[in-house]
């Protein structure tokens, strides 16, 4: 009865204890667990490593805690299920068992190689020490010292064979589910450089190991935010797949742990049956019998909560990274319902700013269309309106869209280098066209020549300006029909010079010329075709004194008054007689059409005077404009 009262205080300590019996099922064979565990250990390696470039996913300094905490929770997981595995790999049946024996005889081998060779070292060292030091013995101590060397040679050549021998055997060859653990722990020695495992890590807790984060610094700029819009996108896209895959890993152990746990079961079951059988017999020999199976039981029981109690810590920390991970999506959910928010937002400004600064352009282009009558004045204000409203879109652009201004100057110095090179036309056409509108400058409607091309200004652009052509024989000018467009940068060009008006005056100088005989009369010629000539130009005189004062109003120079001049002169074909007179260029031909018809009058009513001209008179253009 003793016996059997052993046997019930086991069972009553052990409560999970248990051996089959002889007619009851047995467990379920671990044999196809080797290729699951293999596949779980390297998924998890991968998942644990993908923790270790979760920096750009951080985008708040809070996040940094969920990342350390994810980082830390993916290490114990990872050394609980490496623990889980390599304690069962034992019960798991290899089929390599021939290799592995002859690897252990071989290593048996050589370590008795190792062992006899240390005795005849150690043998050796004995003799030559019994020697005394005499010139007798020198010869004999020498062999010794000789046989030493030798020795010591042959146990450190078999030292090294000992140490790849010992390394194969613990990898227990290619194929063994051990060895192949031990190769992934190798890939991995922050994990299992050391033997001491830290202390579990909970959903609440943070150690120094995780590796340190940096936050991105959000700018202010519509590019910036866009930026870190992007990034916040792509993280959570990335948690979650991480999620996922922790789900699935999830998953996968608890397929490993279940074969674990139904042979824990049927353990407990065929436990209490052996039990109940122990309770009904009092024979001693079939006591002693269960008994040796309940201890038998007792070291399967031991090995197997080795492996189901690191499975249900892998299985808690992969519930407390997968929980870890979703609060850190919930913070990166927010992160970006905030930066779409004020993306929106200011977008939304600077298009309100947008819209504002066009329709103050557009008022005030319809102010200057209303109450500016000048032309020339409207086109000016015009041009700088254009002007300003583009400086100030342009630098609402810049302060909107980009928020590093340090950086963007470095670039806009390089930038605006290669444009200076590339563009110095038009960046000369540019600062002319500021000299073409000055106080002294052109305005549409002046006739000017540019290039020994006259013409009539119908618009000045920023960059060109737009000539009608003018052309003719002698006095009369009109349109040809064609534009001339001129860059402002002519304007600074010493071969092709730019003729206008004086500011404020609109004349030229025409001239009478009359060919006389050697016998006239040259005074009487000459001052009767200055009489005729005054009579015209005493018609339009006042046209020309406003134009002197407007013109005194504007240049300091002093100037005379344009009226008709009288000159006699020897030319190649004899003497003539020359009435310089100033006409207005716009009503140029009436005056030469008068002038001549009150010529011919005056000549016709003094016939002895015509007698002294060799010919009819001419007029002909003496300033071309």
């Amino acid at each position: 009865m003793t016996v059997r009262r052993c046997l019930l205080v086991l069972l009553g300590g052990v409560a999970v204890l248990a051996q089959t019996r002889a007619d009851a099922p047995a467990p379920a064979s671990l044999a196809g667990q080797k290729g699951p565990i293999l596949a779980h250990l390297n998924e998890l390696v991968t998942w644990y490593l993908q923790f270790q470039d979760t920096s750009p996913w951080v985008m708040e300094p809070a996040e940094a805690f969920y990342q350390s905490t994810g980082h830390d929770l993916a290490g114990e997981a990872l050394k609980s299920a490496f623990e889980a595995a390599g304690n069962e790999a034992p019960l798991i049946p290899e089929s390599g068992g021939q290799a592995n024996a002859y690897g252990a005889a071989q290593g048996q081998r050589v370590a008795d190689m190792v062992d006899a060779t240390q005795s005849r070292i150690a043998k050796l060292t004995a003799q030559q020490s019994a020697l005394e030091d005499t010139p007798a013995n020198v010869n004999q101590r020498g062999v010794l010292e000789a046989q030493l060397q030798l020795a010591r040679a042959q146990l450190a050549a078999l030292q090294q064979v000992a140490n790849i021998v010992t390394g194969s055997s613990e990898d227990a060859t290619v194929g063994s589910l051990s060895g192949q653990i031990r190769a992934l722990e190798r890939t991995l020695p922050e994990l299992f450089a050391s033997t001491t495992s830290a202390p579990a890590v909970t959903a609440g807790s943070k150690t120094a190991a995780a590796p340190e984060a940096s936050t991105p610094t959000a700018g202010t700029g519509l590019i910036a935010r866009a930026g870190l819009l992007y990034d916040v996108v792509r993280a959570r896209s990335d948690l979650n797949r991480l999620l996922q895959t922790t789900d699935s890993l999830r998953d996968e152990a608890v397929k490993l742990r279940d074969p674990i746990r139904s042979q824990l079961t049927a353990i407990l079951q065929l436990s209490q049956q052996t039990g109940n059988e122990a309770s009904g017999t009092a024979d001693s020999s079939k006591l002693a019998e269960l008994r040796t199976r309940l201890e038998d039981a007792t070291s399967q029981y031991q090995a197997l909560s080795k492996v189901i109690v690191p499975y249900s810590q892998e299985l808690t920390l992969l519930l407390q990274s997968s929980e870890n991970l979703r609060q850190w999506k919930t913070a990166l959910d927010r992160e970006y319902s905030t930066l779409l928010s004020s993306l929106g937002i200011k977008v939304a400004v600077l298009v309100g700013l947008l819209v504002l600064l066009l329709a103050a352009s557009e008022i005030a282009r319809r102010g200057a269309f209303r109450y500016v009558h000048d032309s020339r004045r409207r086109r000016q204000i015009l041009l700088i309106r254009r002007f300003t409203v583009g400086l100030l879109i342009t630098l609402l652009l810049i302060g909107g869209v980009v928020s590093d201004l340090s950086s963007l100057a470095t670039f806009a110095g390089f930038i605006t280098a290669g444009v200076a090179v590339a563009l110095q036309s038009v960046i000369l056409s540019v600062a002319a066209y500021f000299f073409l509108i000055g106080r002294y400058g052109v305005k549409v409607g002046d006739r000017v020549t540019i290039s020994g091309v006259t013409g009539e200004v119908i618009d000045i652009g920023l960059i060109r300006v737009y000539l009608m052509e003018l052309a003719g024989t002698g006095v009369v000018s009109y349109p040809t029909g064609r534009v001339v467009v001129f860059a402002n940068s002519a304007l600074f060009s010493a071969s092709t010079p730019l003729y206008k008006q004086i500011p404020g005056t609109d004349f030229t100088w025409h001239e009478l010329q009359a060919d006389l005989t050697a016998d006239g009369d040259v005074k009487a010629v000459r001052d009767l075709l200055l009489a005729a000539v005054m009579s015209v130009y005493n018609e339009y005189k006042g046209g020309f004194e406003r134009q002197h004062s407007s013109v005194q109003r504007i240049i300091d120079i002093r100037l005379e008054t344009p009226q008709p001049v009288a000159s006699v002169r020897l030319a190649e074909t004899g003497v003539e007689a020359v009435i310089r007179y100033p006409v207005d260029i716009r009503h140029s031909s009436e005056t030469d059409a008068k002038v001549t018809e009150r010529v011919l009058d005056a000549l016709n009513h003094q016939p002895t005077i015509k007698a002294g001209l060799s010919g009819p008179p001419k007029v002909r253009v003496a300033t071309k404009v």
